[in-house]
């Protein structure tokens, strides 16, 4: 299993910089600084709730395949077997008219 950890050094560097460019905020407007690791989850997160293809998140993420996409991040997919079923009888309702 890969390490996704930053070498210490670059994290030092990276949490110096958000120190820096922070400084002057009022605590309470400011976020906790997160690795880069954090950033895939929010970046897979962000795409799946604007409706992004699952087959797009796994390119993006790098994922070698679909399974691996849905097994880190199904849970955050929407719908669900009553949204499908229900998707499925309006298409047929519809597909029946006429």
């Amino acid at each position: 299993m890969p390490n996704h950890e930053c070498p210490r050094r670059d994290r030092a560097d990276s949490l110096a910089a958000w120190e820096a460019a922070t400084e002057d905020r009022d605590p309470e407007d400011q976020f906790a600084p997160i690795g880069l690791h954090e950033a895939r989850h929010v970046c897979a997160s962000t795409l799946i709730a604007s409706g992004a293809n699952a087959t797009i998140i796994q390119r993006v993420m790098g994922h070698a395949s679909i399974t691996e996409t849905f097994d880190r991040y199904g849970h955050l997919m929407p719908g669900g077997l009553e949204e499908a079923a229900a998707a499925a009888n309006a298409y047929l309702a519809r597909s029946q008219v006429g």
